[in-house]
């Protein structure tokens, strides 16, 4: 979403924890199987992920079915961040299975996918001595 909005308002410089800036950036197995997205059975597998004590479990677990579908559709449709005058900044952990760390990361962090709640403290430290001063 930040890279869509940074699209249509042309904002100089983005920042982006734990995200991507083009569909081929996605887990190389998720990209496999979400055209079966609308016949998986999300149901019990959020049912089993909530089994699971990790923080990405459990949200998956507690996040709708309906969204889970939408998001693993619209993902690979999406056209990307495309050509930007945007300055982007990655912060980016190193054991991501959803988003593996793109070739170019401006801080990686010892952590999975959602280092913006486990790292936040990293994660703002970065932004804080990077903004650029007008």
């Amino acid at each position: 979403m930040a890279c869509e909005i940074t699209k249509i308002r042309k904002i100089e410089t983005l920042y982006l924890v734990g995200s991507a800036t083009r569909k081929t950036e996605i887990s190389t197995v998720l990209s496999t199987l979400h055209p079966l997205i609308n016949i998986a059975p999300i149901e019990w597998l959020r049912f089993s992920a909530g089994k699971i004590p990790s923080e990405l479990t459990q949200m998956f677990s507690e996040t709708e079915s309906q969204f889970i579908r939408a998001m693993c559709s619209a993902i690979f449709e999406w056209q990307g961040l495309l050509d930007s005058a945007t300055k982007v900044y990655r912060i980016h952990g190193n054991k991501d299975l959803i988003i593996p760390a793109p070739d170019k990361v401006d801080l990686m962090i010892d952590g999975g996918h959602l280092i913006s709640m486990t790292h936040a403290k990293q994660c703002v430290e970065f932004i804080r001595t990077t903004i650029p001063l007008n």
